[in-house]
Parts: structure tokens; sequence; C-alpha cells
């Protein structure tokens, strides 16, 4: 809840700091636009002292939640959780979310996934011998971008887990893990896909959860337990799982892929989760790949501009605004490939490249990986 945050969100000593990283306030250059001004706007709808007029639902919503602030704000105030609770609070207050995240939270509601795809489809990708309700040690999550944009990127992580001879597990109760109404403001709907993963990871016995998602990743690992509780099993994303197996040398290759290629590091993989060297790791040892970092990496990384897919819903072409940023990146260090581990920035930097028509490939290092596996 908002009121959780009051007091951290005094702790604002509005030194501005979080001006110079804040890609949507360098966008707008308006102080509302600001990581600053949207602690102000919410510390004034929590207190009912500003009225909730238009500008402000969307202001509290040009935020990336991409966590640049959270880095530089000298006083350690979490920025993106107030943000998050504030969506929230107008949801309460019957003032949100944004048109389009309300029709992307209706096909969830009916279809569990934003794209009003069937569910009965879900799982399309994954040879029957994988699908299971029960006695699942080990779980692969595709998350909904996997399952229905790129299930390549399914397909590939349980060639992987083959390759390795790990047993390994897809739930047939699998939902959207909850990840764009959480950041929208319609926690409800968020607990109840909570719910039921949860329920379906209990009832499956599972003791291990892999995604390739980096949204997935952070909701099943810090969400989930934030709203309801302790759970009996552990999460990794697939490059933190496979990152031991290749510094033990237990991936086996065949042939080499000759690429110069750079690292996109995902917001929710990087700094949400801390989870930097395990791409790097893996993208390095590949046999052939050439690496480069972009100036911008690791916790000073550009967002993609999909803001969790939420963002990108209410504001398609700025998000793609941002992605062509990154994109041109990318190319100033003469990448070939793009590697990002999260689907969602996959699909914003490609459609970016695109529209912006900058020749680059925008790939997954766990395509890459299971391309020349023995």
């Amino acid at each position: 809840m908002l009121s959780e945050y009051e007091k951290e969100m005094l702790c604002c000593t509005t030194c501005g700091f979080c001006r110079a990283v804040c890609p949507t306030f360098n966008h707008f250059k308006q102080e509302s636009a600001n990581a600053r001004g949207k602690v102000l706007l919410s510390y004034g709808l929590l207190k009912n002292e500003i009225p909730i007029t238009q500008h402000m639902i969307e202001r509290l919503h040009t935020c990336l939640t991409c966590g640049k602030c959270n880095i530089k704000c000298p006083s350690g105030i979490d920025v993106v959780e107030i943000i998050k609770e504030a969506r929230a609070e107008l949801v309460n207050k019957n003032a949100g979310p944004l048109p389009n995240q309300k029709f992307v939270d209706s096909y969830i509601k009916t279809d569990y996934n934003p794209f009003g795809k069937s569910a009965a489809k879900r799982l399309e990708w994954a040879p029957e011998a994988y699908k299971t309700l029960r006695n699942a040690e080990t779980v692969y999550f595709a998350g909904c971008m996997a399952a229905y944009w790129y299930p390549e990127i399914a397909q590939a992580t349980l060639k992987i887990f083959e390759h390795l001879g790990i047993k390994v597990a897809v739930l047939k109760g699998e939902r959207c893990c909850g990840i764009p109404p959480l950041w929208d403001g319609q926690i409800n709907l968020a607990k109840e896909l909570a719910k039921s993963n949860i329920e379906t990871f209990h009832a499956s016995n599972t003791q291990l959860i892999v995604t390739t998602c980096a949204g997935c990743y952070r909701t099943l690992k810090i969400d989930y337990p934030k709203l309801f509780g302790k759970v009996d099993y552990r999460v990794m994303h697939i490059t933190e799982f496979l990152s031991e197996y290749v510094n033990e040398n237990k991936i086996k290759f065949k042939g080499k892929i000759e690429k110069m290629t750079t690292y996109h590091d995902p917001c929710h993989l990087g700094r949400h989760m801390n989870l930097y060297e395990a791409p790097r790791t893996i993208i390095q040892n590949i046999p052939g790949l050439k690496f480069r970092e972009m100036e911008n990496n690791r916790k000073d990384a550009e967002c993609c501009g999909g803001g969790a897919g939420v963002f990108r819903t209410a504001f398609a072409n700025l998000a793609l605004t941002f992605g062509k940023s990154r994109v041109e990146e990318a190319k100033k260090v003469g990448a070939e490939v793009i590697l990002t581990s999260c689907p969602m920035c996959m699909l914003n930097l490609n459609q970016a490249a695109k529209r912006a028509q900058i020749k680059i490939e925008v790939s997954d290092p766990i395509l890459l990986l299971a391309k020349i596996l023995e």
C-alpha cells in the first residue's frame, strides 16, 4: 500500500540527482515527469492534497520503472515501488489504469495472457512429454512472451536442459505471472494470477522454477512472496542457472557463431535483481562470438523502452523512441547482434530497429547457445 511509503516519500530532499538519469524527464523536460516530481505527486495523492487530473494520472504512468533513479538516490528512496503503489492507489480511487492497459488486463482476466490468445494454446510450443501437473522437481516457467511471441526461446530452453540431462517439466496450469496488472495498478488481478500460479507450483511439488523472462523472474522471486509470504521453492533466471554449467565446462559445443555482439541489461534483471554477470558469462563462452559493451551497461544501462510491457502498452511510440536510442548505442560499438535476456526487451528493441530502418539483429543468448550444442 502507498501509505507504507509515507515516511520514505518525506525523505526526498529534492536534490535532483534523479533528473540526470530519468529517461522520461529527459524526454518531456517537465518536473512532473521526473522521479522527484512523481514522488511528490504520489504523496499528494496519498494525502488527498491535490486533485486527480488526467495529467496527473498520465504522469504517474509515464514511468518506465527502470530503476535508474533508485540507483542514484542518495536517500535510498525506492521510487519504483512508490510508483507501483501510487498506480494501485489510483485504481482504488477509480482513476486508473489507462485505457490501453485496461484493455490488456481484460484479456488477462479471460485468457490469462495479455495478447488475447487462447489459453488452450499456451503450451502449444511444448512436446507433450514435458507437460505435467504433478511431481516436477524442476519446472520451466515460459511466461507469456516466450509462450506466444517467441516460442523458439522456450524450445531452446528445453533443448539445453535435455543436453545437460536434467529432467524438466512445464506445468499445464501456468498463467500470466501478473506483471501487467501488478505495474498498472490492478493489484487484485495480479493477486489472483499469483495465487493460481503458486497453487500450481505447490501441487506439482516443484523445488526449482527456471524462467527465461526477466519480468517473470522478478515477479515470481520478489513480488509473489511480498503478496503471499514465503514460498517453498527457488526461482532462478535461465542465465543464472546455466552460468554454473558454463563455468564448469559441462556444456559441449559443435561449431561456432562468428558475430560481433553486445548485451542489453533488462531493467528487471539488472537494477531490479542485480543479475549482471551470468548472461555475460554465457555470451563470452559461446565459441566464435565477439563481445563489446555498450557505453551504458550494467547498473547504468538505458531502458529498452518497454517498461515491463505496461509503459509500451500505454505509450507505444515513445517506447519505440527509447528503443531506437538503445539500438543506436549498440551500433556505435559495431554490434551486429544485440543480445538480451528478456523477451519484452527483445521485442521492443527489434521493433524500434525496424521502424528506424537500422540493420541489426536482436536475440537471446539462449537461442545462440542452443544452436551449436553437440
